[in-house]
Protein backbone atom coordinates (compact mmCIF):
# COMPACT_ATOMS: atom_id res chain seq x y z
CA UNK A 1 0.00 0.00 0.00
CA UNK A 2 2.72 2.47 0.69
CA UNK A 3 3.84 2.12 -2.87
CA UNK A 4 0.50 3.67 -4.10
CA UNK A 5 1.24 6.73 -1.45
CA UNK A 6 3.89 8.05 -4.25
CA UNK A 7 1.21 8.82 -6.43
CA UNK A 8 -1.02 11.31 -3.98
CA UNK A 9 -2.69 13.66 -4.27
CA UNK A 10 -4.28 12.30 -7.30
CA UNK A 11 -7.04 9.83 -5.46
CA UNK A 12 -7.44 7.49 -8.45
CA UNK A 13 -4.53 7.28 -9.68
CA UNK A 14 -3.51 6.24 -6.47
CA UNK A 15 -6.25 3.58 -5.86
CA UNK A 16 -5.04 2.22 -9.16
CA UNK A 17 -1.62 1.90 -8.06
CA UNK A 18 -2.49 0.11 -4.76
CA UNK A 19 -4.36 -2.62 -6.59
CA UNK A 20 -1.73 -3.02 -9.01
CA UNK A 21 0.68 -2.94 -6.39
CA UNK A 22 -1.00 -5.99 -4.80
CA UNK A 23 -0.34 -7.41 -8.42
CA UNK A 24 2.99 -6.64 -8.63
CA UNK A 25 3.89 -7.88 -5.08
CA UNK A 26 2.84 -11.42 -6.13
CA UNK A 27 4.48 -10.90 -9.39
CA UNK A 28 7.77 -10.13 -8.29
CA UNK A 29 7.79 -12.35 -5.24
CA UNK A 30 6.92 -15.56 -7.90
CA UNK A 31 9.76 -14.98 -10.31
CA UNK A 32 11.89 -12.32 -9.47
CA UNK A 33 11.76 -9.84 -12.59
CA UNK A 34 11.41 -6.52 -12.65
CA UNK A 35 11.44 -5.59 -16.34
CA UNK A 36 8.15 -6.94 -17.06
CA UNK A 37 6.47 -5.14 -13.68
CA UNK A 38 7.74 -2.16 -15.32
CA UNK A 39 6.80 -2.74 -18.74
CA UNK A 40 3.53 -3.04 -17.44
CA UNK A 41 3.52 -0.14 -15.07
CA UNK A 42 4.34 1.75 -18.28
CA UNK A 43 1.42 0.22 -20.25
CA UNK A 44 -1.01 0.68 -17.34
CA UNK A 45 -0.15 4.53 -16.63
CA UNK A 46 -0.22 5.25 -20.12
CA UNK A 47 -3.64 3.66 -20.67
CA UNK A 48 -4.93 4.95 -17.22
CA UNK A 49 -4.33 8.57 -18.13
CA UNK A 50 -5.49 8.38 -21.56
CA UNK A 51 -8.90 6.38 -21.04
CA UNK A 52 -9.57 7.59 -17.53
CA UNK A 53 -8.38 10.79 -17.04
CA UNK A 54 -8.62 11.69 -20.87
CA UNK A 55 -4.91 12.69 -21.15
CA UNK A 56 -3.08 12.14 -23.55
CA UNK A 57 0.51 12.01 -22.44
CA UNK A 58 2.16 11.62 -25.89
CA UNK A 59 0.50 14.70 -27.06
CA UNK A 60 1.82 16.01 -23.68
CA UNK A 61 5.38 15.64 -24.29
CA UNK A 62 5.61 16.91 -27.99
CA UNK A 63 4.48 20.31 -26.67
CA UNK A 64 7.04 20.02 -24.23
CA UNK A 65 9.42 19.06 -26.99
CA UNK A 66 8.49 21.97 -29.07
Amino acid sequence: MSYALVHLPDVWTTLASAVAGIFWTVLYYRYRLLSPLALSHAILGSTFYYWIMGRDLAEAWQHLLR
